[in-house]
């Protein structure tokens, strides 16, 4: 039900009247209220379509703005990681037509969040292969890593890490922009150039053509 009204919204005509504009955004604004759910990444990402369709309607609303900049506030403050990773895209999607400085540090938080825990993970992995030596080698002596490093490269999780990683940084990229007044977020700029820098750190992740 929730994916039909949101691709409803999704394809609603520029000409339509405001009252069902508004009547589009109560809508899914009810619709995003509560714990996060299988699906619901659906609906805030409508809610961010209507809100940069509709700019016009939206700018002049500041009740309205207030309620969608809470939701998204709230949705990428959850603790469902995977519900996160999905929703930081509607964040990143709302900021490049819609100027926030308060939203924007927001992603730069969560962005270096899910940068860590893409490290820490790696890091793990990094531990478990020194661990499984074999007990005659002196343990100063590491083994040389290049078939494993060329089985990790070309594996589902790397290249899916990778993936992911790529695309993230590009919704960073097209999120940063300047307000009317000239001020830009140099926490966002600083964690896109930090973050694609470190792609290409072999510690971090076997990089590919896809980087």
């Amino acid at each position: 039900c929730a994916k039909s009204i949101s691709q409803a919204c999704q394809g609603a005509d520029v000409t339509i009247g405001e009252k069902e504009i508004q009547k589009m955004f109560n809508i899914l604004l009810e619709a995003s209220v509560g714990r996060s759910w299988d699906g619901k990444e659906i609906v805030i990402d409508a809610l961010v379509s209507l809100s940069n369709k509709f700019k016009d309607f939206y700018n002049k609303n500041g009740e309205l703005q207030a309620k969608v900049r809470n939701t998204l506030m709230t949705e990428v403050s959850r603790n469902n990681k995977q519900y996160v990773k999905k929703v930081i895209f509607n964040l990143a999607t709302y900021l490049s037509v819609h100027f926030d400085s308060e939203l924007d540090s927001k992603l730069v938080q969560v962005g270096e969040k899910i940068f860590e825990e893409y490290e820490t993970t790696e890091d793990s992995e990094d531990i478990k292969t020194d661990i499984g030596n074999d007990d005659d080698e002196p343990s100063n002596k590491k083994r040389p890593r290049i078939s494993s490093d060329v089985n990790k490269k070309s594996s589902k999780d790397n290249i899916e890490s990778e993936e992911f990683r790529v695309k993230l940084l590009k919704s960073f990229c097209a999120a940063f922009k300047f307000s009317e007044s000239g001020y830009y977020s140099r926490d966002l700029l600083k964690f896109v150039i930090t973050s694609a820098i470190q792609i290409f750190d072999s510690k971090s992740v076997i990089y590919t053509w896809r980087s």
